[in-house]
């Protein structure tokens, strides 16, 4: 019994698979563009409410500074390090504050200090 490989035949078949292959993977790309009509937005409620309109507004130096002046922060300074802070300009609350750890001096378990946050 001979084993007779026939290269030409293998060729054509395996570039009739190749050309099957590319042929779907086209028809699936061009699907996939039909079906995509360049709506991203279409979860968007029109009565939705945001607190920031303007996320891209830059926050204002001399605002910034006078609210870091307040002496409820001078005092958060004074009992917990270093530390900075950027407030949120529309309800003036700390919005980022970075800085040395809190010591919380909480010895008990992890549900204890659970409840020392409310």
């Amino acid at each position: 019994m001979e084993l007779r490989f026939d290269f030409l035949k293998f060729v054509d078949t395996s570039y009739t698979n190749m050309k099957r292959i590319i042929t779907l993977l086209a028809i699936l790309c061009s699907s996939q563009l039909v079906w995509s009509h360049g709506d991203i937005h279409h979860d968007f409620d029109p009565l939705q409410q945001r607190f920031m309109n303007d996320s891209r507004r830059l926050p204002d130096y001399k605002y910034q500074q006078s609210l870091r002046e307040q002496p409820s922060w001078k005092q958060f300074i004074q009992q917990n390090g270093d530390w900075w802070v950027q407030f949120n300009e529309t309800n003036a609350r700390p919005h980022r504050a970075f800085g040395t750890p809190i010591d919380l001096q909480l010895t008990s378990s992890p549900a204890a200090a659970g409840l020392y946050f409310p």
